[in-house]
């Protein structure tokens, strides 16, 4: 659908529908919102900015350049392509920013000076645009500038860039030249970055006496390497340090990892193993924190766990003393001897009745 749109407004423009005029004129207005609203742009794959300036200016005077935005389209045959983005101009030293303006039919479209940045608006790019700014050299300031404009879609986030180069001349005799301005770079400077976690291996109670492990493990998630990675961690007073893993030390309660080299999305596991100590009261939450930090990245992590303590002794069982039940004793059946017996002798009574019962 939006290439068939595309290709209708190409022929009106070009005059190959006699009633084009007409059409043309309503396209021009309705087709950017429609295709916003429908979201069918053509896809953005190619954009061309060329700057052209003044080659050689006499110091004082003005340097107008040129900068010419063209864009091709990813569907096939002739088409519109809708684009947004910005484009920077630094202002070499040397220059003044005098103004910009766009000489097509864009809205919105105007430049500002922001600190020593000039910044243009490209809201609605379709085949060409061009800008034209406006500089103003020092008088008997004689130099060679290479002046950059780097332009970045807000659709693709594609850069483009392109330098145009001006002589100034015309000083004073004795004044000196100075030396090509160098041309700016963009350098990008990888994040660093560093996490933690804790772990008690999923306890949630220990007793007096009882033993059991921490651990932790240090990630580099950020996007340089760490060389001076240290892991440390407090042991809250109910608790004492019995060992370490490898490469660790500990004194008192603190347990320290250090000078550990982490690579990009590496990760270092120690584990501290604890006693609880025997006079260690029952309480809901003990909780100690583990930390990793980089003094040269000025990084910080930090994980918390917590445990509970419960005393497990266990209530001595209270006595029984079987009930005495007065039996009435039959010498017909015997039941009332063997009853009494029972009551009283209770696992002894059947061979004392055995031996009773020969004897009758």
């Amino acid at each position: 659908m939006a290439a068939q749109i595309v290709e209708l407004v190409y022929n009106l423009s070009m005059g190959r529908i006699a009633w084009g005029g007409i059409v043309l004129a309503v396209g021009v207005f309705l087709l950017p919102a429609f295709a916003h609203a429908c979201d069918f742009y053509p896809i953005f794959v190619d954009v061309n900015v060329i700057k052209t300036g003044d080659k050689q200016v006499t110091a004082g005077e003005n340097i107008v350049y040129t900068i010419d935005f063209s864009a091709k389209s990813s569907q096939t045959g002739p088409g519109i392509v809708f684009n947004h983005g910005v484009f920077r101009d630094v202002v070499p030293a040397g220059l003044t920013f005098v103004s910009g303006k766009v000489n097509a039919p864009i809205s919105n479209a105007g430049c500002e000076l922001k600190g020593n940045t000039v910044e243009c608006k490209v809201p609605d790019l379709l085949w060409k645009a061009t800008y034209t700014l406006t500089f103003k050299t020092e008088p008997n300031k004689c130099q060679t500038i290479n002046n950059v404009v780097t332009f970045t879609s807000d659709v693709t986030g594609e850069v483009s860039t392109s330098t145009a180069t001006t002589q100034v001349v015309g000083c004073a005799v004795g004044t000196p030249t100075p030396s090509p301005s160098p041309t700016p770079t963009t350098e990008t400077n990888p994040k660093p970055g560093l996490k933690i976690v804790k772990s008690d291996g999923d306890r949630s109670v220990t007793h007096p006496e009882d033993g059991f492990a921490y651990e932790l493990t240090a990630t580099n998630t950020g996007e340089t390497d760490l060389d001076d990675v240290v892991i440390s961690d407090t042991v809250p007073a109910p608790f004492k340090i019995v060992g370490v893993s490898s490469g660790g030390s500990f004194s008192g309660q603190v347990a320290t990892w250090k000078n550990i080299e982490l690579a990009v999305e590496k990760s270092k596991k120690v584990t501290i193993t604890v006693q609880t100590l025997k006079e260690a009261k029952t309480t809901d939450k003990v909780c100690n924190v583990g930390k990793a930090d980089s003094a040269k990245k000025d990084l910080h992590s930090q994980a918390e766990d917590c445990i509970a303590i419960k005393d497990f002794q266990v209530k001595a069982a209270k006595k029984v003393v079987p009930k005495q039940v007065p039996v009435t004793v039959t010498a017909k059946t015997g039941a009332g001897l063997t009853m009494m017996a029972t009551s009283i002798l209770g696992g002894l009574a059947w061979p004392v009745i055995r031996m009773i019962k020969r004897r009758k």
